[in-house]
């Protein structure tokens, strides 16, 4: 690019009797280059996408609550999360990237899924296994399974 301007500058796209001042000349070299290599190089602006080596593994714990009512899946979801700040903190929910399923709860089998960092699994479910009671009424959470396909842990333990 450099050697296309020096070219233009020394060619005869200017004559050296002119009397123009450099910004003038400079003006009209950059938009002379700019229509000249406009058809070459095109921008992306695209990110790129991140490699797979680079992405968070994740798994997704199927859990199952056992009482004698039923829960929506709002109780069950703000139980859960208050049990996983009190176990691990903020910091360690952070990191746990806990996330719940709202479309994958069974409201008649009281079955969910969550998705969690591959390397937070045990304590997810000692998370899970310190829920004690849903609106004052004493659950049992257990979790029932755990895989690293969303489509298998539901068909698997949710359906």
């Amino acid at each position: 690019m450099a050697r296309q301007i020096h070219n233009i500058y020394k060619g005869s796209f200017f004559n050296t009797s002119c009397t123009r001042d450099r910004s003038e000349r400079e003006k009209i070299v950059l938009s002379h280059l700019k229509h000249r290599c406009s058809n070459v190089t095109k921008i992306s602006k695209r990110l790129k996408p991140i490699l797979p080596t680079l992405k968070e593994k994740k798994r997704y714990v199927a859990f199952e609550v056992i009482s004698s009512s039923r829960f929506s899946f709002a109780d069950v979801s703000r139980a859960i999360w208050h049990s996983v700040l009190a176990f691990v903190g903020t910091r360690g929910a952070a990191r746990i990237g806990v996330k719940h399923f709202a479309d994958k709860f069974n409201q008649n089998k009281q079955r969910g899924l969550i998705k969690v960092s591959h390397m937070s699994v045990d304590e997810m479910k000692a998370s899970l296994a310190l829920v004690t009671k849903i609106n004052n009424q004493d659950v049992i959470v257990r979790s029932v399974g755990i895989s690293g396909m969303l489509t298998k842990a539901e068909k698997k333990y949710v359906v």
